[in-house]
């Protein structure tokens, strides 16, 4: 990570909707349920849709997933945009913790969604304690994926953190 491997290159970050800590885990049955679909046989984005629906329950995160789906120009058959499976075979790193020696001086800013439990109240003195400079805003009506719950939001905070 450059802001811990190389301090001083950069002069502000903003992380959206992480912490430094380990994370226990909880997407398995989203990478269970894309493996299932069988995209060789899709004739239609509603049919891949309906299928997901059946295993995960929850629209808005089946339509976050669903910007991930396209039609390879060749052969006109649905693909994932995302390497699957080496995000599955890499989920363990995925969910580590960020190992900080020392403190990070950069001014970052987190970011989370309000309805989001990936940054808690209870995260923000080790974020504080390893990155003295952080700040934190609460996207309202946000879940994780904050970019999709609440774009203006999230472009007005990042703005405003950027130009001060």
């Amino acid at each position: 990570m450059v802001l811990v491997d190389h301090p001083g290159i950069v002069t502000k970050a903003v992380v959206i909707d992480i912490g430094i800590k380990t994370y226990l885990g909880g997407h398995e049955n989203i990478i269970s349920a894309l493996e299932s679909i069988p995209l060789d046989k899709i004739t239609s984005r509603e049919e891949v849709q309906n299928l997901l629906m059946d295993k995960i329950r929850d629209l808005g995160t089946v339509l976050f997933l669903m910007k991930n789906l396209s039609r390879d120009k060749d052969t006109l058959t649905f693909e994932w945009k995302m390497n699957l499976p080496l995000l599955k075979k890499n989920y363990h790193h995925i969910l580590s913790g960020i190992h900080i020696d020392g403190t990070i001086d950069t001014d970052i800013l987190f970011v989370r969604g309000e309805k989001s439990n990936y940054i808690e109240d209870g995260d923000l003195p080790l974020i504080k304690q390893k990155c003295p400079n952080a700040s934190f805003v609460t996207i309202p009506d946000a879940g994780h994926w904050v970019h999709a719950d609440n774009l203006p939001a999230l472009l007005d905070e990042i703005i405003t953190f950027l130009e001060t």
